[in-house]
């Protein structure tokens, strides 16, 4: 599988873009920072939720996309192309995953809170539809993102126009629960959208930790992953070592064709791990209030996380050692 470079800035694209690959090829994460944008949750909840609709219909009528409908929840709304069953299957999913979310974090201590305006999503009827609205760069295996910078998810109905097979099923949903939980962690107060520094083992951690609900609710955020632990698994079977935190923390190893998809799979065991045992979540509480609080600086990531996380090489051993428990089914 090919890992698309980080893109380019160009004078109509102003926020900095990364694209980089899931596990196993189902979601992708567009993370986006703007520069020198004023930041919208000035203008108060209303205001913000007006501002990113219209924007998301200028976006669309540039990609020559017309006719968004809009369909609204509690805590969501939606503008799409997508059939009205999709979008609203989609609102209602995500609306799920919003209580099971903030229920698992606050029981366990975590300082999250409902967002105090609605979250977006733009849901498009087919795949040609959802690369024009990404444009140049788009790798063919994107089929859902989180625009960090404007706040919003973009998907597309991946079961083609016919009938949904529980592949096509699953494959959606696994795209939209990686994806809202993204927008959850940035919107709940987990972590902060414009903090400087936050390291992709946490973000994306924090994203596959969400995706394994079930949309029938039974099995809920937090849940044990089987397809990243798969990827771990592969990887001992073949003699192979994981990768070391400091390495993770770092970011380059999710932006190599031959690391990405283990560098993904341990991201979740870091946060399933350290979100299965009181001290380590503790320890781990104050390592997110630290990057939320922009806590960084040249050299500081590392820092950072020692400070706050503990002895990284005796987290590290103690993952492995849980991987290996995991796997022995204990």
């Amino acid at each position: 599988m090919a890992v698309t470079r980080p893109r380019t800035p160009s004078d109509a694209d102003p926020g900095r873009r990364r694209w980089l690959a899931t596990a196993f090829a189902s979601a992708w994460i567009l993370a986006s920072r703007a520069e020198g944008r004023p930041r919208a949750e000035e203008a108060g909840p209303a205001g913000v939720e007006r501002d990113r609709i219209a924007s998301i219909r200028a976006r669309a009528e540039e990609a020559g996309i017309a006719g968004l409908r809009l369909e609204e929840g509690d805590r969501y709304v939606a503008l799409g192309t997508a059939r009205d069953d999709f979008v609203r299957g989609a609102l209602a999913l995500c609306e799920g995953l919003a209580d099971d979310y903030l229920d698992h974090f606050k029981d366990r201590g975590f300082e999250v809170t409902a967002p105090t305006d609605r979250m977006t999503m733009l849901a498009l009827a087919t795949e040609e539809e959802f690369g024009r609205i990404l444009g140049a760069g788009r790798h063919p295996q994107v089929t859902g993102i989180y625009e960090v910078g404007e706040n919003y998810l973009v998907l597309y109905d991946g079961r083609g126009g016919g009938p949904a097979g529980p592949r096509a099923e699953r494959a959606n949903t696994i795209t939209l629960f990686h994806e809202a939980t993204h927008q959850l962690t940035f919107n709940s107060g987990l972590l902060e959208r414009f903090a400087a520094d936050v390291p992709l083992v946490v973000s994306e951690g924090l994203g596959m930790y969400g995706e394994v609900r079930r949309p029938d609710g039974r099995t809920k955020v937090g849940a044990l992953n089987r397809e990243r632990l798969a990827v771990i698994a592969q990887e001992l079977r073949l003699g192979r070592s994981l990768i070391p935190l400091l390495e993770l923390l770092e970011d380059a190893t999710f932006e190599r064709e031959e690391s990405v998809q283990l560098a993904y799979a341990q991201s979740w065991l870091f946060v399933y791990g350290v979100m299965r045992s009181d001290p380590a979540r503790d320890r781990f509480r104050t390592y997110l209030n630290a990057l939320r609080a922009g806590a960084d600086g040249p050299g500081r990531r590392l820092d950072l996380a020692r400070e706050h996380l503990g002895d990284l090489e005796e987290l590290d051993d103690g993952l492995r050692a849980y991987a290996s428990r995991l796997l022995r089914g204990r």
